[in-house]
């Protein structure tokens, strides 16, 4: 059966936070040292994430999961996580993915690859060491470029990295970033600088997609590519390489009509939209936990998209909202 919410957009992509802990302390995401991660019984099991992901993908047909955090690669034993969920394949065919900031994965990639893998998006923002330090809070640049490096020799496909352009700190560096990518024959997406709670989101620093795109057009050759049911980034050839660019325009641009993901955060929450209220949660967590069968854990899922709107909030409305923590919802 297909999921779908009461506007019929038939949903096929899950996106599972498997932690809300994350090393790094990035400035659009948990600027500040908080101690903010939830209790370790509070996060859904192994066993959980199992279940939940083959019910996504066996009863509603699902051709994407995408592991993220927190930083997921934080989650201890992950990579026995990844070699369980690969098995689900064997018997339904579906993309296993994960989002990282690549500074946990140096010299492990092979095993990912090995465990059942099939991508990693990566989060890149400057190649300058200095302001990697000030964008993340440590000086980690060197292992996230090894980690890429690794990712491209280990025989990964249809890599990304995404980058947060904010103005005044790496916007002079879209073009560098593209280069980078160039080099390595990936994919570079550029994701507008988005309000979360407690990142102290500023709208005199905030460039557009549309911005972006203006700086590569004046020094590269491009063509927009058509792009798939459900994608959220409009695409672009560079040249004659194998290589694209993606513009993300969460804030300037909705892509609301063709949203077709649904995330669960670590503690087990469905939230509909990246920008949902606390109200609109559905924790399946307590459902689980409280020994529902999977046909009615199926309806709460059902139920739980029929709360989804036809588009996300206003940007006022956004920054009003509480606990709306990107490191918490998983991206």
């Amino acid at each position: 059966m297909q999921l779908t919410d009461k506007y019929n957009r038939i949903h096929k992509y899950l996106r599972i936070s498997i932690t809300d802990k994350c090393n790094l302390n990035c400035l659009y995401c948990k600027p500040t040292k908080i101690q903010s991660e939830s209790n370790h019984k509070k996060i859904l099991s192994f066993e959980e994430i199992e279940r939940l992901v083959k019910i996504f993908v066996y009863k509603f047909g699902f051709k994407k999961v995408r592991i993220t955090g927190g930083e997921p690669f934080a989650r201890k034993d992950i990579a026995k996580l990844i070699g369980r969920l690969s098995l689900i394949k064997s018997d339904k065919d579906f993309e296993l993915t994960a989002t990282t900031n690549g500074t946990l994965i140096k010299n492990k990639v092979y095993d990912l690859k090995k465990y059942g893998l099939d991508r990693l998006n990566f989060s890149l923002d400057t190649l300058n060491r200095q302001k990697f330090i000030k964008i993340t809070g440590y000086d980690k640049l060197n292992d996230v470029i090894a980690s890429i490096d690794q990712a491209i020799d280990a025989g990964f496909e249809n890599l990304k990295i995404n980058s947060v352009i904010i103005k005044g700190i790496n916007d002079n560096e879209i073009l560098d970033l593209v280069l980078f990518a160039m080099h390595r024959n990936i994919t570079i997406r550029f994701i507008e600088y988005m309000p979360f709670s407690d990142n102290f989101y500023q709208e005199k620093v905030f460039i557009s997609s549309q911005e972006i795109l203006e700086i590569i057009k004046n020094k590269l050759n491009i063509t927009p590519i058509n792009s798939f049911n459900g994608e959220i980034a409009d695409y672009y050839q560079i040249g004659n390489t194998v290589s694209k660019i993606g513009l993300i325009s969460s804030i300037s641009n909705h892509f609301c009509s063709k949203c077709d993901r649904i995330r669960i955060t670590s503690e087990g929450k469905i939230k509909p939209c990246l920008f949902s209220s606390v109200r609109e949660e559905v924790n399946l967590a307590n459902y689980m936990r409280d020994g529902v069968d999977d046909n009615k854990l199926i309806e709460i899922i059902e139920n739980a998209l029929k709360i989804k709107k036809f588009k996300h909030p206003d940007l006022l409305s956004i920054k009003k909202l509480k606990n709306n923590n990107m490191f918490k919802i998983g991206g």
